[in-house]
């Protein structure tokens, strides 16, 4: 599977390998919420970590990343909501049946794909052309346990002809 890990700069494409990396670690059995943070020397962050937390203080915010309720985002203020079974990202859960997963997206541009990754690999991906997106997908193939995340790319592009993108952290998944 390709991956969208180029980042291009005043023309000149710089592979990152940022979500090849995740994937390694994750699939290795690390646990991790998803990040995101720049220094462009240009006064406007490229990437940022969004957080979900139940009011803005400190305490909540920290309790948030503590739970690896937070996302990555680079370039604009994309929403991304992914939950399965009723449980947001970051969480350890057991399932009685096949994961119901839901992905609830508002870009701030029309999204080019909407993919769900089970343990590194694509299990479902969604071409929704609007600006914003919610589905539902039961994951039937689902073997006993493994992790999932969202990853979303938006049509626009930045100066340099990189779209905006959004990566949830993981849910991690057994069968009861």
């Amino acid at each position: 599977e390709m991956l969208p890990d180029l980042m291009r700069y005043q023309g000149t494409d710089h592979a990152l390998k940022g979500e090849q990396t995740l994937r390694a670690f994750l699939n290795r059995g690390g646990r991790t919420g998803f990040v995101g943070g720049s220094d462009t020397h240009e006064g406007t962050p490229a990437a940022r970590t969004a957080v979900l937390a139940g009011d803005l203080t400190r305490a909540a915010v920290f309790d948030a990343f503590r739970h690896r309720r937070n996302y990555a985002v680079t370039h604009a203020r994309i929403i991304l909501g992914f939950q399965i079974n009723g449980h947001v990202m970051g969480e350890d859960i057991v399932v009685a049946g096949d994961p119901q997963i839901v992905v609830d997206v508002k870009g701030t541009d029309r999204i080019e794909e909407v993919v769900i990754i089970r343990d590194g690999t694509t299990l479902h991906s969604v071409r929704p052309g609007a600006d914003s997106l919610h589905f539902t997908h039961v994951d039937r193939s689902f073997a006993g346990a493994g992790y999932y995340y969202v990853r979303v790319t938006q049509a626009d592009k930045d100066e340099h002809g990189n779209p905006s993108q959004a990566w949830s952290s993981p849910i991690w998944v057994k069968r009861k």
